[in-house]
């Protein structure tokens, strides 16, 4: 069903947006860097027993302490630079930059990266990737060049004298010839209604391959200020959708985009609403480009419709990515032998083997689906025959009834079927109960024979109408050590929450991938607080977040933190030192008021001053819908503490679990 190898070969290169410039998203998975061990230049070497020449920003070491090697020191001189020579001309996704951390970090402040084929003026007349705002000690930009040609990438600080001191650069894109295509372009297009105006806005507008974010550039679509605005465009085949990308207006109204949702099927019902959802933008500032993963949805149609108010659409490009749907990877669980807790008794053969028939039928009556009886702990597992590294489990739900009974079932992957896998790794867990729901895991390569979906600490029913399974022979991945870096650019809009109290994301640099995918939940057990106590016969303790139960029901389960109607009720909790945070996990609320953690916001630090409101912001809670998994990529933030937040507004605070994801902080790079 999903091309899954097309996480390591879909490395989505250039649309032909411009000359030096794409909408385009940043799936490079694995890649490599670049610039490591390339040839580097500076404009001066601090004089200093330790030689800090401008290879030491290329040498794969991340240490941030100067003193320990590992960094490089101009002089103090005017608009100081640093640039790498990658041998040819790549097409360029990100450069992350790793700032000092013992000392004197604000003089990165307004740094330029610059990404091109000249060294005139040390880079600085290249094509600017982005500027650092980030100066705390330590600190790791990340910036999405969005695909800027180049061969070479300069670090240059503009204006007054000053010093320049990089601890590492690493960069990451692809060959020119590796281009991916931009499924969207030329396409036709429709909205609800034309803006009326002397510059024509009508749909064709965002798929013209033009980028300029000004409506006066005459390259943006603007509909009349309709009740539930639309657009969509027409593929013309079923495509399976890895990303789509959504450029903003960037002169003003920018925030007329928030909630806009993006729809990825083959229904126009509704002008694509009925399709299912890919994600929803969040990112509304002037320019922003949100790229929203859509984990290989299939369609012809990709929609944007602004949904509940009476608002004006305008977009200034998309760009749609994927493959054909019928190029597809292959499905390792197809055929292969599966066991369940039991089988329920009826006319119909419900074994585990309907679950791996390749038959996606969601109709019981139809014959294709799994059905054990109601007991506790109901489990199925798929044996694939050897050792797999696994991209991705997809899970299909029932369609004519009863798809609330999936409700939190467990995705494991592993080599150990000990206690029904309970003790192998959690690829995810399934919060998608509508009938016919598709759920895709994005496992991040976790290792195993066995790929397992159970229901835990419940009496019920399960039943699959499909399991599909996508991944590598485990010999094939990239082994412990080797320079595997690869993380979601975190400066574009992820919409689509991972579906699962699970790991973190693959890394952002030098972090160990073996490590991370066998996380384990940093926050579990550990000592908490909050704001104060709702007065209940439940006791909502700040504890009931961090006990490992994911149950949403809090009449129910008993599981969830309540405070009272506070100002800015808060909540944290204590890892007991300090940790480079990948991820935070928080579930909502599932029986009812799950729009009170509405722009809840997690932070991560060292501060539990004003509970935490200092610390650095990690991200903010934006679905709300009943039983969510919000999942917040932190892009490794440094802290002891990490903080929930309602600011603003007087609230309850209930939260149903949180699981924080990361790794020792001297461990990182």
């Amino acid at each position: 069903m999903l091309p899954i190898w097309i996480w390591l070969l879909v490395l989505a290169l250039l649309a032909e947006c411009a000359e030096a410039q794409s909408c385009k998203p940043d799936l490079r998975g694995a890649a490599r860097n670049l610039a490591r061990g390339r040839p580097a230049c500076q404009s001066s070497i601090y004089s200093h027993p330790i030689i800090p020449s401008a290879s030491k920003a290329i040498d794969g070491n991340c240490d941030g302490n100067f003193f320990h090697g590992s960094c490089t020191h101009t002089s103090t001189e005017k608009e100081p630079w640093w640039h790498v020579d990658l041998g040819e001309q790549y097409a360029i996704s990100t450069v992350v930059v790793k700032n000092r951390e013992d000392c004197c970090s604000e003089r990165l402040l307004g740094a330029e990266i610059h990404v091109g084929d000249s060294v005139a003026d040390h880079g600085k007349s290249n094509p600017l990737c982005g500027n650092i705002t980030d100066t705390r000690r330590g600190s790791f930009s990340s910036l999405n060049c969005h695909w800027l040609k180049g061969r070479y990438v300069s670090v240059n600080l503009p204006g007054d004298a000053s010093t320049l001191t990089l601890c590492e650069v690493e960069v990451y894109g692809t060959k020119l010839g590796d281009q991916s295509h931009n499924l969207a372009k030329g396409r036709p297009a429709f909205q609800s209604s034309i803006y009326p105006h002397k510059i024509f806005t009508g749909a064709k507008n965002a798929v013209d391959g033009n980028c300029d974010g000004f409506f006066a550039g005459g390259s943006c679509t603007h509909t009349n200020q309709d009740q539930d605005p639309w657009w969509y465009v027409d593929l013309g085949d079923q495509y399976a959708i890895s990303a789509v990308v959504v450029k903003n207006r960037q002169g003003c109204c920018s925030e007329r985009l928030l909630g806009a949702q993006i729809h990825v099927g083959d229904s126009m019902v509704d002008h694509g609403k009925s399709n299912p959802l890919c994600g929803t933008i969040t990112d509304t500032t002037l320019g922003s480009v949100s790229t929203l993963y859509c984990n290989w949805l299939k369609g012809r149609y990709v929609s944007v419709n602004i949904p509940g108010r009476a608002e004006y659409l305008t977009l200034c490009e998309v760009e749609v990515y994927g493959t054909k749907a019928e190029d597809q990877s292959h499905n390792l669980a197809k055929g292969r032998p599966a066991f369940q807790s039991s089988i329920y008794r009826h006319e119909i053969f419900t074994g585990g083997i309907k679950a791996v028939d390749g038959n996606c039928d969601g109709l019981f009556s139809s014959g294709s689906c799994t059905h054990t009886q109601k007991e506790r702990d109901p489990w199925w597992y798929v044996d694939l025959g050897d050792e797999y590294a696994i991209s991705a489990v997809v899970v299909r739900n029932r369609q004519d009834c009863c798809g609330d009974r999936l409700r939190g079932a467990e995705i494991r992957v592993g080599n150990n079927m000990a206690h029904r896998s309970k003790s192998n790794a959690l690829c995810g867990t399934i919060t998608d109960t509508r009938s016919g729901s598709i759920s895709v895991f994005n496992c991040d390569w976790l290792k195993g024979r066995y790929v397992s979906v159970q229901i835990p600490d419940l009496e019920e029913y399960l039943t699959l109408c499909e399991v599909e399974v996508y991944g590598t022979k485990a010999e094939d991945q990239y082994q412990e050590g080797q320079d595997s870096a690869g993380s979601r650019e975190v400066s574009v809009s992820v919409s689509r929450e991972k579906p699962g109290l699970a790991k973190p994301p693959r890394r952002t640099t030098g972090a160990d991938p073996k490590k991370e995918s066998q996380a384990r939940n940093l926050a579990r057990g550990r000592p908490t607080c909050q704001s104060s106590i709702y007065p209940h016969e439940i006791i909502g303790t700040a504890s009931k977040a961090v006990d490992g139960n994911c149950g949403g029901d809090w009449y129910k389960t008993g599981t969830c933190t309540h405070t009272q109607l506070d100002t800015e009720p808060w909540w944290h909790v204590d890892l007991g030192q300090q940790y480079a945070i990948s991820a935070v996990v928080v579930k909502n609320r599932g029986d009812c008021c799950g729009l009170r953690l509405q722009g809840a916001e997690v932070r991560v630090g060292d501060s539990v001053e004003d509970h935490g409101k200092s610390n650095p912001l990690c991200g903010t809670i934006t679905d709300t819908s009943l039983g969510s998994v919000s999942t917040l990529y932190c892009n490794w933030l440094k802290g002891r503490y990490v903080s929930i937040h309602i600011p603003g507004r007087a609230e309850y605070l209930t939260l149903c679990e949180v699981e924080v994801y990361g790794t020792k902080a001297e461990d990182q790079c």
